[in-house]
């Protein structure tokens, strides 16, 4: 009987001591955090230099010239929108270009919560969507390539020497 006391006793104690391990004291303390998405609508370009576009002699005699193009810059932008709305990417230019020509501008980010494409979109003084449908988005540091191409209109208005300089604004805006 006392080797079974002993071992009851080795037992209990045994459990008494898994019991306290078990049920260790513990505490907690919580609280709130609030998160907020903030709106947001941030354009820039990968440069600011200097585009020049040039008329281009024809092939043959008897054909039309026609205008140089530039692919040397990017756009960059981030947007953040609420539920059910887009972006567009518009742009404008100050002012007429000389006469006989026009200038579009085209950006293909490639779709999807990027936008799409609005295709070559000739320049006014009134702002024209060139990419549309922009969701919440960020573009790559590189963004997609501006595609800038003079277009010859009328050549019997082309002036030799005249040159004309606009200054083209981008503008990432809420979908109207």
């Amino acid at each position: 009987m006392k080797r079974t006391a002993k071992i009851l006793s080795a037992g209990t104690i045994i459990l008494v001591f898994a019991a306290a391990t078990t049920f260790a004291l513990t505490d907690t303390a919580t609280h709130d955090v609030e998160i907020t998405v903030a709106e947001v609508a941030l354009i820039g370009l990968n440069n600011t230099t200097l585009v020049t576009l040039n008329t281009v002699a024809p092939g043959s005699a008897g054909a039309d010239p026609t205008g140089s193009s530039d692919t040397g810059k990017t756009v960059q932008y981030t947007s953040l929108n609420a539920t059910g709305f887009t972006r567009d990417i518009e742009a404008d230019i100050d002012a007429a270009t000389p006469g006989g020509t026009s200038l579009s501008l085209a950006c293909d980010p490639g779709g999807g919560v990027a936008g799409t494409t609005a295709g070559a979109v000739t320049l006014s003084t009134t702002p024209a969507a060139i990419v549309t449908g922009i969701g919440s988005y960020a573009s790559t540091a590189t963004g997609p390539t501006l595609t800038y191409q003079l277009n010859v209109t009328a050549v019997g208005s082309l002036v030799v020497g005249t040159v004309g300089t606009v200054t083209v604004t981008l503008t990432l805006a809420e979908d109207g």
